[in-house]
């Protein structure tokens, strides 16, 4: 068995771990985007201007929805403190309201691993968000590797 140091998921956190899996999931979008962008705003192409805003203001919306949600008041339990407790067939989490949450292993759809974190999803939208350095020693970390995250699908 494992447990985390307690730790507080922020806001800006949240942000760049979404902007982060966004640009993974469609990066291809947003280069198809910029290429039309380019085609239209060349001269030969007539009336290209409202084509070429809505290129540039897609992303920025983008962001800006992710930015709403990661923002919103409605998520407050996201950022409260908590801690995780983990066997090789199920996570405990303890959040500092008093209330745990377990969830089966089996139940966990497939993870993403990103530069500061680990993302284990559990449907489309939701998730169990752990950071690489919430890990009290070298050896828990490779622990839940080797025995929680090979036992689950990669996204």
């Amino acid at each position: 068995m494992v447990t985390t140091k307690q730790f507080s998921l922020t806001p800006n956190n949240l942000l760049k771990a979404l902007l982060s899996i966004y640009l993974k999931k469609r990066w291809w979008l947003l280069v198809l985007v910029w290429i039309w962008a380019a085609i239209v705003s060349s001269p030969d192409v007539q009336g290209g201007t409202p084509l070429i805003v809505i290129a540039v203001l897609y992303p920025v919306l983008i962001v800006y929805r992710i930015w709403r949600f990661a923002n919103d008041k409605e998520n407050a339990i996201l950022y409260a403190a908590r801690y995780y407790e983990m066997t090789e067939s199920e996570i405990t989490g303890y959040i500092n309201d008093g209330s745990e949450s377990r969830t089966i292993l089996h139940t966990v759809i497939k993870y993403i691993e990103l530069k500061h974190c680990y993302m284990l999803y559990v449907s489309k939208t939701q998730f169990i968000y752990i950071p690489k350095d919430c890990f009290g020693t070298l050896q828990d970390k490779l622990w839940f590797e080797n025995k929680i995250l090979a036992s689950l699908k990669k996204w």
